[in-house]
């Protein structure tokens, strides 16, 4: 007679359980990818505003304001891999013209972008470790040959 009395407590503390996990498991994955996205969107900010410090007008007060912001607002959301690939990044781009190196400036990009990808996908991680970004200027064509 207990077991038949027992058998649905269990069935019933069982389906609640199963859904409690369910709620819970649900709310980390959701939580977990509208974290992700914001973090794309400030890498996508600062990965913007990097690309408006390249090219011809690229010392304008508006465009260093732009970059400073987007990395400060790393620090808010980037795990310290990628916030020390940016600031690496950084000073590299700082130095002055006759200290810089391109091909140490394109090494930095490089795994700054990757630290980047690394957080975001981790799936991405895998074969891409031959993989080479780089930024183009945008030479406006009216201006081209002046």
């Amino acid at each position: 007679m207990e077991i038949a009395i027992l058998g649905p407590f269990v069935a019933v503390f069982s389906a609640f359980l199963a859904a409690w996990l369910t709620f819970i498991f649900s709310k980390k994955r959701e939580h977990e990818a509208n974290w992700r996205k914001i973090k794309f969107s400030k890498y996508q900010e600062y990965i913007d505003a990097v690309s408006a410090t390249v090219g011809d007008e690229s010392a304008s007060p508006e465009n260093s304001k732009k970059y400073f912001n987007a990395v400060h607002n790393l620090m808010l959301v980037a795990p310290i891999q990628v916030y020390d690939a940016a600031i690496l990044h950084q000073k590299e781009t700082l130095k002055p013209p006759s200290h810089k190196s391109l091909q140490e400036h394109d090494r930095l990009l490089n795994l700054l972008i990757r630290e980047m990808r690394k957080d975001i996908h981790k799936s991405l991680v895998k074969n891409q470790e031959n993989t080479v970004f780089h930024f183009t200027a945008y030479r406006d064509p009216e201006n081209m040959g002046k």
